[in-house]
């Protein structure tokens, strides 16, 4: 649904841009029972950002990446999160305060936002006036050309 609504650049923002929220609203001291808290519950709604955000990553960069360089696209994207993955819980060691931890995750949301927002909209913005022929109607298309050539 993030997709049919914003599309697919203005969605990873969207969705990047929320998480950087609740990662901040996480800060909140705020605790109503032993084991619920504001920060849990933002930190909750942040994860399902990010989660979000990673799905559509898959879907914008089949449309962004050229056919002969997709599947070493998509490949790369997965070697990147499986090594996030990997390193995460090491990384949470590092810093003992929470609101640390949050505001950390913050500022990269925040800053993988910014930088989806430098991201084309539409491979169509790199056409120039027309798209890209098929290979048989570029084929087509020199072989006349060379024809003329000859009859001249």
């Amino acid at each position: 649904p993030i997709i049919t609504y914003f599309g697919r650049r203005k969605g990873m923002v969207f969705v990047l841009g929320m998480s950087c929220a609740c990662f901040l609203l996480g800060m909140i001291p705020w605790q109503w029972s032993e084991l619920w808290s504001f920060e849990r519950l933002m930190t909750m709604a942040s994860i399902i950002g990010v989660s979000a955000a990673f799905a559509l990553a898959f879907l914008y960069t089949n449309e962004l990446a050229p056919t002969t360089h997709r599947g070493l696209v998509l490949s790369s994207c997965s070697i990147i999160a499986r090594g996030a993955a990997f390193v995460g819980p090491f990384v949470s060691e590092i810093f003992e305060s929470s609101t640390v931890k949050l505001g950390v995750n913050a500022v990269l949301a925040g800053s993988a936002a910014l930088i989806c927002l430098l991201l084309p909209g539409k491979l169509t913005q790199y056409w120039q006036g027309q798209p890209p022929l098929s290979v048989s109607s570029f084929l087509r298309q020199e072989s006349c050309q060379f024809r003329n050539k000859l009859k001249m």
